[in-house]
């Protein structure tokens, strides 16, 4: 008899410590009881950025298909873009701790190099780039 006793004991002890486990772990959500990911003003980690600009050459006119190059200095990675029908590009999804080089190319003619710094903490950053033909 004392043999059935200890194990129903063990069990009733195993059954409270999960449950104690279990209501600790409960986290409230906001109103409405929702405990999906917080909105994204409130989340954290880096917030990418973006950059984008326009392409143009002589008498400022918009270079269709140029292609803008973007290298991130610390991997060294390098991501193409070819402008639009009116010069435009677009970076997206960019790390907000690293430094980029962007520079356009068409027929052969290359534009300035522009930098992006770590240190500038817009969001979205406009560069426009001129070659000069």
């Amino acid at each position: 008899m004392i043999k059935p006793m200890k194990r129903l004991f063990a069990v009733v002890s195993a059954v409270f410590v999960l449950g104690a486990l279990a209501a600790a772990q409960y986290t409230p959500g906001p109103r409405g009881g929702s405990t999906g990911p917080p909105p994204p003003e409130k989340q954290k980690g880096p917030v990418l950025r973006t950059v984008s600009g326009r392409v143009t050459g002589n008498n400022d006119a918009p270079l269709k298909d140029a292609i803008v190059y973007i290298k991130n200095t610390r991997s060294n990675a390098l991501k193409t873009y070819i402008a639009d029908d009116a010069g435009k590009y677009q970076f997206n999804a960019l790390l907000p701790n690293v430094d980029y080089e962007i520079f356009a190319d068409s027929q052969g003619k290359k534009s300035d190099t522009k930098r992006l710094s770590s240190f500038d903490s817009r969001k979205d950053v406009t560069i426009n780039l001129k070659i000069d033909k």
